[in-house]
């Protein structure tokens, strides 16, 4: 497909909204072939995605979010990554207690 031929690994399709996936060094010949091909490029970033991703319980679950809100909220971090699942079960439950 046009995707793959300009460097994509993978593509996402959700409503009207096309998430490319390439590696970081194929990330500008492909965002710029894709834009001399006609399509919008909305958005272009470089972010880290997690290969596999860990379910997390309740209690863990709890811990885990209140760190990476103190991470995001401290001034001297510019990004946070992780590879965590939380259900959606569980993050109704935790909603619920806040």
């Amino acid at each position: 497909t046009l995707f793959r031929s300009a460097g994509a690994e993978d593509v996402e399709v959700e409503d009207q909204i096309v998430t490319v996936y390439t590696q970081p060094a194929d990330f500008e010949s492909t965002r710029n072939t894709l834009e001399k091909k006609g399509y919008g490029v909305t958005d272009a970033d470089l972010v880290m995605v997690p290969s596999n991703e860990v379910e997390l319980e309740r209690a863990t679950a709890k811990r885990v979010l209140k760190l990476m809100e103190a991470l995001e909220d401290h001034d001297d971090i510019q990004e946070v990554y992780a590879n965590f699942d939380i259900p959606d079960a569980i993050m109704d439950e935790i909603s619920e207690d806040d």
